[in-house]
């Protein structure tokens, strides 16, 4: 309370009465604020609770409830709001808020809760109500200005890159702050002229003292420089004075909208970021070509040994960018591979570039680097392209606004990016104390990149047209296959193939137990063979999250392994033991994604049970043998959690299979439209309509049991089909039946007319089904109208009208095979569900990726065959566009009298002789006439 009553004195200035008060009427205003501040918390937390627009969860490090979504307005209201301004909150928003709205929009929102004036007439100041609303304003003016503050020190790049905006704070500060607070006023200031100096876009030698600069190592020449002739500590030192040029420039909302990763974009509104690709790649072809334009073998391992250096002297400074730039020159196939050169390399730079190459490795999602860099102190130059990795992997997994109320601002995201801006900009403003050498700069200044590598790579063949690639130099200490030179146009090695590759691989892993493909449609490397181990490795590996591999191998799986044998491979993920040579911060290392690892697993065992449970219903000692884990996992630390929500989402399937699934009371059902009589039902008393509606019932129901492991390895046409794909082989029997009962249908009354009557009502029928999104009705339909025994019935088909005949014809459509289906495929994307397809294209295509595609391929050295896990992406494919179809069914209310009346008639209906036999009697064949 006394702090409070501080705070109100401070601003006593903002207290605005309509009449003169004496100050013991002040006094007691004063003390009525006070008398009703546990009130004034519990007001603002109502309101910040009671309108849905905050989601909580308990966060899993410290057990307690946290903001995970907020509406814009309620976080403004939450960091200006009294006793309620939480600095880690408002850092996160502070380095991200650029996202959702500009630098301007928010500066005005803090202008009006700072500029606002409620004044309470003095007559009718007793209002308690309005007495609370005037105490809330003060703290939250306070609040604001404190947000202010906190913003212009935590993110001050708006205001330095934007002078309108710098203008109008300031005008804030001296306009209205100062008439609150002079102390607050002087300290904005004090941070706004700070940072001004602070954020300059060059740091000349006059803004230190000359005599705490380490001189200049000059060379001798400073008119003609070449790379040789530089000290590679003096190069290091310029080296970082101009990658600090590019890096400090880089503004937060270029990070913020991924603008890099846009081609037409890229210079307009990230434009920093690609200055910063630029001068990384000028310094990578600057490395090649130094060493390449010499034709003598010894000379260039002269240069290639300088490079070394300079790299290495950018290590010591913490210039990563520069390490990377000058490190992917060294490791490009036009160097590296040049034999005769590294042999005259000394073995001291050898040994020195291999232990670059350990930080450059890509190798555990740059584990070595990041380390480093974990430890390192300031200044320092980061190697952006991973950073820019680092927040494409945040955007790409967690949306910026709640799924289902795009209102709800995801904080936690925000929070994750915005430790990745802080520390970037902790980057930005850590200063190297170097003295600039202008002929060094206008050196490096007019380097450019080289976009065709090729051309060095065909003048490093020319100079050693016999050399091959040794790996002697540095693969022996990193198996993780180099960084390539394979950079965008833009230049960005975030996309680079071998960091990608190092996402799915690591250096444990045995080449000959998997290959890869790169995969140029998605822009990265992708599983095209393993053996099965391999295979339940990536899908549990640590910091990996490729959802389409896991559909695909759990759709998949059972056509190389079964669900045990699964199940006992993520059981063994979870008890792998560290190498024998594993000791220190290695083994910290193993243990952390171990206990990675395992959650993997269950994240694996909760899809697996959530989305496939029919592998369970169909093996109970599946069932068995997963509650036996759980319980064992139960009591390992770390794992309590995740084995009690499994344990629960068990318990939870097995209850609800033995439930009858009810629909909501609120889902209104069509009317159905019913005979005028149910005595001796015919087909024709019926609406075609409701027909289409009760069939749709019966096969929908049929299209739902299908489960994925049925459409493997064709199983439907196997001597064991029944066994192997029962529901599959129960619909394909329902579709030959339907098609018979409706050739039955037409060719049972005597007269044309009558025949030529049920031909237009079952075409009347596949138009209804088609509205509907019954494709696989249709076909029956089409079946049953091109069944021989209705096919020939010349006669009958006279007498159908024009009009049917057309749509006849159009429902035909759907069945042409014609540019592999091509009109029924396009139909049935633009439908949405409920909906039926024909299953047959689906069985097409099926047959066609199983006889074009090998279920096995050999390893890299023949000794091994991997299951071709592409042609299971292929078949998942199949399978997905199957299972999209079977989540939704149809709403239409089932009519026993007309459900029952179509079963009957397709189980009693004759059967293709009979028919054909009464067609003959029906329409005799034409004698033919003898000349």
């Amino acid at each position: 309370m006394q702090n409070n009553q501080q705070n109100n004195e401070n601003l006593e200035n903002d207290i605005s009465l309509n009449s003169d008060n004496n100050s013991n009427n002040n006094s007691l205003f004063l003390d009525t604020l006070l008398s009703i501040d546990k009130l004034i918390i519990k007001k603002e937390q109502k309101e910040l609770n009671s309108q849905q627009e905050v989601v909580k969860e308990i966060d899993n490090e410290t057990g307690l409830l946290k903001i995970k979504f907020i509406t814009l307005e309620k976080l403004i209201q939450f960091l200006t709001s009294s006793n309620r301004f939480d600095d880690g909150i408002a850092k996160s928003f502070i380095y991200t808020f650029q996202k959702i709205l500009s630098a301007k929009e928010l500066l005005s929102i803090l202008e009006q809760k700072i500029t606002s004036n409620f004044i309470i007439d003095s007559e009718k100041s007793s209002k308690f109500n309005e007495i609370v609303e005037y105490s809330v304003q003060i703290p939250t003016r306070k609040n604001a200005i404190q947000f202010l503050k906190s913003w212009i020190k935590t993110n001050p790049t708006p205001f330095i890159s934007n002078k309108a905006l710098l203008t109008q704070t300031e005008k804030l500060v001296n306009d209205h702050i100062k008439s609150i607070s002079q102390e607050e006023a002087n300290s904005i200031n004090e941070l706004l002229a700070k940072n001004k100096k602070l954020l300059d876009p060059f740091i000349h030698d006059s803004a230190f003292n000359l005599d705490q600069l380490p001189k200049s190592i000059l060379p001798e020449n400073l008119h003609n420089i070449k790379m040789i002739d530089i000290d590679p500590e003096e190069f290091a030192r310029q080296l970082s004075l101009f990658f600090s040029l590019a890096f400090n420039s880089i503004q937060i909302p270029e990070l913020l909208h991924q603008k890099w990763v846009s081609e037409i974009l890229i210079r307009e509104e990230a434009e920093n970021i690609y200055k910063c690709f630029y001068v990384f790649n000028s310094i990578q072809s600057w490395v090649i070509q130094s060493i390449l334009n010499n034709e003598d073998a010894k000379i260039r391992a002269n240069y290639i040994s300088h490079s070394i250096q300079i790299a290495h002297r950018c290590f010591e400074l913490n210039n990563f960018y520069a390490l990377f730039a000058i490190m992917s020159g060294l490791q490009s196939d036009s160097i590296f591979r040049l034999r005769n050169s590294w042999e005259h390399v000394s073995v001291e730079q050898k040994r020195q570039f291999d232990k670059l190459t350990t930080v450059v490795n890509p190798a555990n999602n740059y584990r070595k680097y990041r380390q480093i860099l974990s430890e390192i102190n300031f200044p320092c130059i980061p190697f952006l392209d991973l950073i820019l990795y680092d927040i494409s992997l945040i955007e790409s997994e967690h949306e910026t606004f709640h799924e289902k109320n795009k209102k709800l601002i995801n904080l936690k995201k925000l929070s994750a990016i915005s430790k990745i801006v802080e520390f970037m900009q902790l980057c930005q403003l850590s200063i190297y104390k170097f003295r600039l050498v202008q002929a060094i700069h206008t050196y490096l200044d007019s380097l450019q990149p080289k976009s065709n590598f090729d051309e060095f790579l065909e003048i490093s063949l020319k100079l050693e047209p016999k050399a091959i690639y040794q790996d002697k130099f540095c693969a022996q200490k990193c198996s993780t296959p180099r960084l390539r030179e394979s950079i965008s146009e833009s230049g960005l090695i975030l996309k680079d193939e071998l960091a990608e590759q190092d996402k799915i691989v690591s250096d444990e892993d045995d080449e000959d137990d998997y290959l890869l493909f790169y995969d140029k449609n998605k822009k990265k490397y992708q599983i095209q063979a393993a053996i099965v181990k391999m295979l339940v490795k990536f899908l549990t590996k640590p910091r990996s999250s490729d959802q389409e591999f896991l559909q695909t191998f759990l759709l998949t799986y059972r056509s190389f392994t079964s669900p045990s044998e699964l199940l006992n491979l993520l059981k063994e993920r979870c008890i792998e033991e560290p190498p024998e040579d594993c000791q220190g911060a290695n083994l910290e290392i193993f243990k952390k994604n171990q206990s990675l690892t395992k959650l993997k697993v269950f994240n694996v065992l909760n899809h697996w049970i959530k989305s496939h449970f029919y592998d369970f219903i169909n093996d109970p000692s599946i069932i068995e043998e997963v509650q036996s884990f759980i319980e064992n996992t139960k009591q390992i630390p770390g794992l309590e959690k995740p084995s009690e929500q499994l344990g629960d989402l068990l318990k939870k399937k097995q209850e609800n299979q033995k439930k009858k699934v009810e629909y909501s009371k609120s889902i209104i059902f069509p009317k159905p439209i019913l005979p005028k009589t149910t005595t001796n039902l015919k087909t024709t008393d019926i609406d075609p309509l409701e027909l289409a509606r009760q069939v749709a019932l019966i096969e929908f129901d049929l299209y739902k049991a299908i489960q994925p492991k049925e459409c493997l390895g064709e199983g439907w046409l196997k001597p064991d089909k029944e066994t192997r794909a029962p529901n599959i082989i129960k619909m394909t029997e329902m579709f030959n039946k339907i098609g018979v009962w409706i050739a039955g249908e037409i060719v049972a009354p005597e007269k044309p007319k009558s025949r030529a009557a049920m031909i237009s009502y079952f075409i009347k029928f596949s138009q209804k089904c088609n509205e509907l999104n019954n494709f696989n009705s249709i076909q029956e339909v089409i079946a049953g109208l091109t069944n021989s025994a209705v096919h020939r019935l010349k006669k009958t088909w006279e007498l159908v009208p024009p009009r049917q005949i057309e749509l006849y014809q159009e429902m035909q459509r759907y069945l042409a095979t014609d540019d592999n289906s091509k009109f029924y495929r396009e139909t049935l994307k633009s439908r949405n569900p409920p909906c039926i397809p024909y299953l047959g294209v689906y069985f097409t295509d099926l047959v066609f990726i199983g006889n074009g595609n090998r279920d096995f391929i050999s390893s890299k050295n023949g000794s091994k065959e991997l299951i071709n896990f592409e042609k299971r992406r292929k078949i998942s494919t199949v399978i997905s566009d199957i299972q999209t179809y079977q989540q939704m069914p149809y709403f239409f209310e089932k009519v026993p009298e007309i459900f029952n009346f179509i079963m009957d008639s397709i189980s009693n209906s004759k059967d293709s002789k009979a028919i054909y036999s009464l067609s003959l009697i029906r329409e005799p064949r034409e004698k033919k006439k003898v000349n």
